[in-house]
């Protein structure tokens, strides 16, 4: 509806086209930032794209990844807005259509849709180009669980998408003594106690993430521990079934030493909320929720949710890691987050996750097309327009000459077989030409002279074929070497210039002798060596060229000229018998021109 790259802001209108009559419901309307990146991506890839936008630098793999999606959409988009909602709840049903479809620009009914009016803050102006208002789509639409983290608050916020450290003191083994189970913080902060499920108990330094302290099982705690309030002892955390505990762990000196009788001290940070267990930063800025999400990107893993605790805004739904997160806990100074998380799928295995705050939000760099792959970018790219828009803006941007040579050459392949604009494709082999280094610029002096050979431009396809013949000097395989040398050769005979006879033939020779083309080609070039001198008045040499021709080919076009042509000499020479046999031939392959002359001369012999 309106771009404003000084703001940073586009204004989005999105109608909801799917409908359940019967239930009286429909799709919600979108509030996450990775569904409005996509609207950016698809602006630039869908249709017919006519200019570059860096949006086509997200390739279709990364955009269809939902862990890619979840973790970089606010790195492009920084805020979402709802700014005006219409339609919505649905007042009235009876008329209504299961689905709409675009048609025209537009969809039958549209001011009775649901509809939202969406403000849509990005980190950088280069991701609003290639936006105009008035451009209309259809899309899908799912809930991604993008990240909403702002520029202000990342550098405190938990980065859930991946621990920071994976601790794993327990062995590596599908049962009770591999298997992870509780977890505590000493009320220092400086001791992270772990225990195993069965009962096998490690004290870390959270320091340096040394190993303090390892003992087998203990009927001082079991899997369940606790700190001792203000102190670096450890006993097991009471429940309503369990004796009150008298004994605990000095984990300083590694003896077991006599306390008071200890109250249940539950978790502070692992609190239940509504049936979830929800851990609540020291500080009460942050929480996180433990869940079970069956879907994209989630499997059956349990994810974990960061909230804001003063609003409950959803900041980030990650992946676990584990089929089962089992108790969590914030450290005293709300700095580190700690997980027991089980992996294997029959409940044993696992370790303990470490998270902590992630790196302040930046907008997303401009990406590099060499390191991403520009065959990758060509999937995402449905027309041959925006393919074009594509390597304009990557041969702008493109520092290395030599590179850029080689996207003009690619440039042009799509102009020519998409939708065959042979014009443009010439001066993009041209560009080639004048960028690359001898290798590129050869063989894109090779094309381009084919090309000019095609739209008749003689002088053209002459220079190219010469600024071919000449890189190609310079050591080039001699395959190609010899394409460029007859390259030149039918270029000089197609335009016909003074001299151009005569050096035509000899192109056309040099790349006999280099070995150029078998078959019906080496044919061919003999039939024009043929025909260059005949124009040129050589007798002798036309004779020759054709004679060599006709036993390498059954091509009418070739037989018809080259049976003509000798059966023309020996008339002439008063060879009636020979002329006949060459005359017969010509005219019996019924190719026009040739057949119809050759029968004439016949008659008249």
């Amino acid at each position: 509806m309106d771009v404003d790259p000084g703001e940073l802001r586009v204004r989005f209108r999105v109608f909801v086209v799917y409908y359940d009559v019967v239930d009286e419901s429909h799709a919600p309307l979108p509030e996450d930032p990775g569904y409005f990146l996509s609207l950016l991506w698809e602006n630039a890839h869908d249709g017919e794209i006519s200019e570059f936008s860096p949006m086509m630098l997200i390739t279709l793999g990364q955009v269809r990844d939902d862990a890619w999606l979840k973790a970089e959409a606010h790195r492009y988009v920084r805020r979402v807005e709802r700014v005006e909602t219409r339609n919505h709840p649905v007042e009235r049903w009876d008329g209504q259509h299961d689905f709409y479809y675009l048609r025209g620009g537009g969809w039958k009914d549209e001011d009775l849709l649901v509809q939202a009016d969406y403000d849509v803050e990005v980190t950088h102006a280069r991701w609003l180009e290639g936006l105009r208002p008035g451009r209309t789509w259809a899309t899908a639409s799912m809930d991604r669980f993008a990240d909403q983290v702002s520029e202000d608050e990342a550098p405190t916020v938990l980065d859930l998408r991946a621990p920071a450290l994976t601790l794993k003191p327990f062995p590596d083994r599908d049962d009770d003594s591999g298997t992870p189970s509780d977890l505590a913080f000493s009320d220092d902060g400086r001791y992270l106690a772990v225990t195993s499920q069965a009962c096998a108990l490690t004290v870390f330094r959270t320091g340096d993430w040394s190993v303090h302290a390892h003992v087998a099982d203990s009927p001082l705690w079991g899997q369940d521990v606790m700190w001792v309030p203000g102190t670096h002892l450890l006993t097991m955390r009471p429940n309503e079934d369990t004796e009150l505990p008298t004994a605990a762990y000095d984990v300083d000196t590694g003896e077991e030493v006599e306390i008071p009788p200890q109250e249940y001290r539950p978790n502070p940070s692992a609190t239940v909320s509504g049936g979830n267990r929800r851990a609540i930063h020291p500080d009460r800025r942050h929480s996180v929720a433990l869940g079970r999400r069956t879907g994209p990107g989630f499997g059956d893993e349990q994810w974990l949710e960061l909230r804001r605790v003063a609003d409950g805004a959803l900041l980030m739904r990650c992946r676990s890691g584990g089929a089962y997160v089992g108790p969590t806990s914030w450290s005293p100074d709300g700095s580190l987050f700690a997980a027991s998380v089980t992996t294997g799928g029959l409940g044993y295995g696992g370790a303990f996750h470490i998270y902590r705050p992630g790196p302040a939000v930046a907008p997303a760099e401009e990406p590099d097309a060499a390191s991403v792959g520009l065959e990758e970018l060509l999937a995402g790219l449905y027309t041959e327009t925006a393919k074009v828009a594509l390597f304009d803006g990557l041969i702008a941007r493109e520092p290395d000459p030599h590179v850029a040579a080689r996207l003009c050459g690619r440039k042009a392949e799509v102009l020519v077989g998409g939708y065959g604009d042979r014009a443009r494709a010439a001066e993009a082999y041209q560009r080639a030409v004048e960028l690359g280094n001898d290798d590129t610029a050869m063989r894109s002096a090779l094309k381009l002279g084919l090309l000019l050979r095609r739209l008749q431009d003689h002088d053209g396809a002459v220079e190219a074929a010469r600024t071919a013949r000449r890189l190609a000097e310079a050591g080039a395989e001699r395959e190609f070497r010899t394409h460029a040398a007859l390259l030149l050769g039918d270029a000089l005979k197609a335009r016909g210039g003074d001299g151009d006879y005569p050096a035509a033939c000899d192109a056309l020779q040099e790349g006999l002798d280099l070995g150029g083309e078998q078959g019906r080609n080496r044919a061919l070039i003999m039939g024009h060596l043929g025909e260059l001198h005949y124009w040129q008045g050589s007798r002798e040499g036309a004779r020759a060229w054709y004679e060599r021709m006709l036993p390498l080919t059954e091509d009418p076009e070739l037989v018809a000229e080259g049976s003509y042509r000798l059966g023309e000499y020996a008339a002439a020479d008063g060879d009636r018998e020979r002329a006949a046999e060459h005359l017969r031939r010509a005219a019996g392959t019924g190719y026009p021109g040739f057949s119809e002359q050759a029968a004439e001369l016949l008659e008249r012999l």
